[in-house]
């Protein structure tokens, strides 16, 4: 995700600033979260659309990205497209907590489906997927979601359309949680400032 991507929209500098990062760290990133969406959902935000070269084209293109055989950047280079940076929106920062023995530093977007792209279920990070309305996940039993994950779906569900979700570029915290005593035994504390 570090190899050069070519892309309209915010630059790398305007990313890093939103981002709090370095601008390699940031656009990383940026290209990181595109290429998540087009190996794990089959949505390509870059522009021209890619539906002049196909089906059989996007499959391939998506099988190559798995293989880690191609960048997303070269694979948009051989194609004649860029990366559509501004189709993204800056959701959430969670870092895990520092009493963990795996530790993440998380970036959460938000894009639209581009006209003319369905996003599928066919990933290769999950043994079942599916498109789901955030409130009625939240309504059942939401075994198995991170805090994250499940933070992100209560703030998506106070929204009325996936537009809002797409469009918000105001302030977003870092969320660390950090164990508190709780009762008898031990909690997780997550501060939004």
């Amino acid at each position: 995700d570090r190899d050069p991507l070519p892309a309209t929209g915010p630059s790398a500098a305007e990313w890093a600033e939103r981002l709090g990062l370095p601008v390699a760290d940031a656009g990383a990133v940026v290209a990181a979260a595109i290429r998540e969406v087009f190996e794990e959902a089959g949505v390509l935000l870059a522009q021209p659309t890619a539906d002049h070269l196909g089906p059989e084209w996007r499959q391939t293109a998506r099988r190559r990205l798995l293989a880690r055989e191609v960048s997303l950047g070269s694979l948009l280079t051989e194609a004649g497209m860029v990366a559509d940076a501004g189709a993204l929106t800056f959701a959430a920062h969670w870092i895990t907590p520092e009493i963990e023995p795996r530790r993440y530093d998380t970036f959460f977007f938000a894009a639209l489906v581009p006209p003319g792209q369905a996003a599928d279920a066919e990933t290769s990070e999950a043994d079942h997927a599916e498109w789901v309305v955030p409130a009625e996940v939240l309504a059942g039993e939401p075994a198995g979601l991170m805090p994250p994950t499940i933070a992100c779906l209560e703030e998506l569900a106070q929204l009325a359309t996936a537009a809002e979700a797409a469009s918000y570029w105001g302030h977003v915290p870092i969320i660390q949680p950090v164990p508190v005593r709780h009762g008898s035994g031990w909690a997780m504390r997550a501060e939004w400032s």
